[in-house]
């Protein structure tokens, strides 16, 4: 069989012209309830999942990588790599912060929930916050949420791409960095999670993402959501 008859150039770029590509910029994430429920989670969540949703503006979709060793074939033959594990990668998001600080104060209720790091400096260290000591360890069932989804989204809005990621909590907040000469930049908070393991759904569903996320209060923009002008997300001058 020739390379012309298994190959198609003509057809590679028709797929292109034709919009049978993906970009980067149409996802969206979003959290799960908490599997115990916790009000004070919960109630922080509930509080502030559309801006957790709409304000994530860079995400990395995890890696999966093979672990393995050193083998000799047949024993005693030369050395080839053998599989003997899966490893996934860090999940890595980042938003852009909100003045009324909402993202950033449900990531502090969620690493609280985590470790009680509310000793005010080491000069408290009898305060319980929601039933542990300073530096007590809460359950990982309690901190942990069951399922983050990212939702990855063709140019007609139709998911194509899902990852269910369970057992979600945060493992790092990255360091926010400051600087007076940066007046024209927004400030975002990228941080790192830690997860059991991970599932790729490849689909192409027919519903769009506005029904999919009907719960959220889109409005009438909502058609608009991954079409919005150049400029919209550039930072204003300030003065």
């Amino acid at each position: 069989m020739s390379i012309s008859s298994r190959f198609s150039l003509n057809s590679f770029i028709s797929e292109f012209s034709n919009g049978n590509i993906v970009s980067p910029n149409r996802y969206l994430i979003f959290f799960s309830p908490f599997k115990k429920f916790d009000s004070y989670l919960q109630d922080s969540l509930n509080d502030v999942n559309q801006n957790l949703i709409l304000r994530c503006d860079n995400a990395n979709l995890p890696s999966i990588a093979l672990l393995s060793g050193d083998v000799r074939r047949y024993g005693y033959g030369p050395v080839e790599k053998s599989p003997h594990s899966i490893q996934f990668t860090n999940l890595n998001l980042s938003w852009i912060i909100d003045k009324n600080g909402k993202v950033v104060k449900f990531f502090k209720n969620w690493f609280e929930s985590i470790i009680n790091h509310s000793s005010k400096g080491g000069a408290d260290m009898i305060t319980k916050k929601r039933g542990t000591s300073p530096y007590e360890m809460g359950y990982k069932d309690d901190f942990s949420c069951p399922e983050l989804n990212i939702l990855v989204y063709d140019t007609d809005n139709n998911t194509i791409l899902k990852y269910k990621i369970y057992d979600v909590y945060p493992s790092v907040i990255e360091e926010i960095p400051l600087n007076w000469d940066n007046k024209n930049t927004m400030i975002r908070m990228t941080v790192q999670f830690f997860y059991t393991d991970l599932e790729i759904e490849t689909i192409h569903d027919s519903q769009s993402y506005i029904n999919i996320f009907e719960n959220i209060p889109f409005g009438n923009d909502s058609q608009d959501f991954f079409n919005l002008p150049n400029d919209i997300l550039q930072p204003l001058t300030f003065t």
